[in-house]
């Protein structure tokens, strides 16, 4: 039995950095929304009042939300595949290191979500990453199929719960009237977080913080837990079936793909973005669920359109060397990610500079590009120096328990 070393930076799979720091700009993206504002406009209705803003909502609803934790959730499930196929080549046990490394992800995320910003999302990915040790043995059709019930279960839950909302119309309109009330409860937390998050310091802050992840995030993470576990399949599918090995012979398959995405994802997206700006999430209604029958439809399409178009463009000379910057992101994408959340709380937050609420989402794209431009440039200097980021390296230490690595 072979000891496992951790991949070393000449192992690396490239495309798959590439895509990863690609991902780094749509979550910067979407996310951006969520440091200038509570977890709560989530469930609200948008707040943007100025036709750009709105513009730029309906755009970034579009093109970007959903798609990029999709994506992340995509490569996870390639590194997953990645890494169980060298335990095995090499006759080593895989599940003691799997859950040790979902365990410090975990912890990592809690600490995020803590002290940093509570919107994390890395906790959950530890926590579905548990399921993919039951689906590492079957086969590749049933990866397909458990992928695509796995999207369907949030739209089946909210047409039944559509249902049972019209029916108490009729039967019981006293508890309606209570359903309608938790939108008034979600605006006094938003409010209340807005003037926290504007005005506190550090310590208050952070205790709103604890409130808002262990009452909103963990919730709310219940409803794009299906979707997260159907990426990780996914990601597991496309390396069975040799898509990332195999170039030239799969450029007719990731063609197939991106000409699926846009005639089926990009009408999905924009009907999602048109009627989600104006309901509120926490009231199942017909209108919900068609927003999330368009979203769970359209989202994994335009995602997977998205690693298409790539990786068409990374099979070209000319269009690989622009790429090639986002590698270094990806090579640095848990420490990036984490680093977007330190910039933007500092930069939003009371205890800095104090902008919360304050920023249109126009405004908020252009702080993205700066913040991105950034992060692309101290990548590439870091990892001429380091051979991994600063959490990254606490991932592997953890993980691999070696520290000479």
């Amino acid at each position: 039995m072979e000891k496992i070393r951790p991949i070393e930076i000449s192992e690396r799979i490239e495309f798959i950095d590439i895509l990863r720091g690609f991902a780094l700009f749509g979550i910067l993206l979407v996310n951006m929304q969520l440091y200038n504002h509570p977890l709560q406009i989530l469930i609200l209705p948008s707040r943007e009042n100025y036709l750009l803003d709105k513009i730029s909502e309906f755009v970034i609803k579009f093109l970007a939300e959903g798609k990029f934790y999709s994506l992340f959730s995509f490569l996870f499930g390639i590194s997953f595949f990645i890494q169980l196929r060298r335990f095995e080549e090499r006759n080593t046990p895989f599940k003691s290191f799997f859950l040790r490394r979902l365990f410090i992800l975990f912890l990592i995320g809690i600490f995020h979500g803590i002290f940093i910003w509570p919107g994390d999302i890395l906790s959950l990915y530890a926590i579905a990453g548990l399921f993919l040790l039951f689906f590492k043995r079957i086969s590749n059709r049933w990866l397909i199929f458990t992928s695509i019930i796995l999207l369907a279960i949030m739209p089946f839950f909210l047409l039944i719960s559509a249902f049972g909302v019209e029916m108490a119309k009729i039967y019981e309109p006293e508890s309606i009237k209570e359903i309608e009330k938790s939108t008034d409860l979600f605006k006094k937390e938003a409010e209340k977080a807005y003037q926290i998050y504007s005005n506190g310091n550090f310590f208050e802050i952070t205790r709103r913080r604890i409130h808002d992840y262990f009452s909103f995030t963990f919730f709310g993470n219940f409803f794009i837990f299906f979707n997260v576990l159907a990426m990780f399949l996914l990601g597991i599918f496309f390396m069975r079936i040799n898509v990332f090995k195999n170039f030239e012979n799969n450029l007719p398959f990731l063609r197939k793909i991106l000409i699926i995405g846009i005639l089926v994802g990009i009408p999905a997206n924009v009907l999602y973005a048109y009627i989600i700006r104006t309901i509120p999430k926490n009231i199942p209604t017909f209108d919900l669920f068609f927003a999330y029958l368009a979203y769970n439809l359209g989202v994994p399409l335009l995602c997977l359109s998205y690693v298409s178009l790539i990786l068409i463009f990374y099979h070209y000379s000319y269009f690989k060397k622009f790429l090639k910057p986002l590698s270094a992101m990806g090579k640095l994408s848990l420490t990036n990610y984490l680093l977007q959340s330190i910039i933007c709380t500092t930069l939003f937050y009371g205890y800095g500079g104090k902008l919360f609420g304050k920023i249109g989402m126009s405004s908020s794209i252009v702080i993205t590009l700066f913040i991105f431009s950034f992060q692309i440039i101290f990548s590439n200097l870091w990892i001429r120096k380091f051979k991994f980021g600063i959490f990254e390296y606490i991932w592997r230490v953890a993980s691999y328990r070696v520290l000479k690595i």
